[in-house]
């Protein structure tokens, strides 16, 4: 029967689970691939958001350029304007003390 040679054994023992331990661990190592996946996912979310955005300003742009409506609304709402005809009616809050419509003090 063969002697068995242990030390020899352990090296190669050793050898291996420096190896893996690099694998798992080191500078290109599982751990790392793992986290660059996980940039991966957020950077392609991040990415789908923006094109989203984008595409939503992209329609904002073109009914902008194409719908007079829809420019007269911005106008209104947005800035406050008013169109032809049109009057706008602006209140003041009332102070303390001072009495509301039909004398009630709201």
């Amino acid at each position: 029967m063969a002697r068995f040679n242990t030390s020899g054994f352990y090296l190669a023992l050793l050898a291996l689970i420096v190896l893996a331990a690099y694998m798992v661990w080191g500078s290109n190592g599982f751990m790392v691939l793992v986290s660059l996946k996980d940039e991966e996912t957020r950077v392609l979310k991040k990415n789908q958001d923006i094109m989203l955005k984008n595409q939503r300003i992209e329609t904002i742009i073109a009914r902008l350029k194409h719908d007079g409506t829809y420019i007269e609304h911005i106008a209104k709402h947005e800035f406050g304007l008013a169109g032809e005809e049109e009057l706008i009616f602006r209140f003041e809050p009332k102070g303390p003390g001072e009495s509301g419509p039909m004398g009630s003090n709201n």
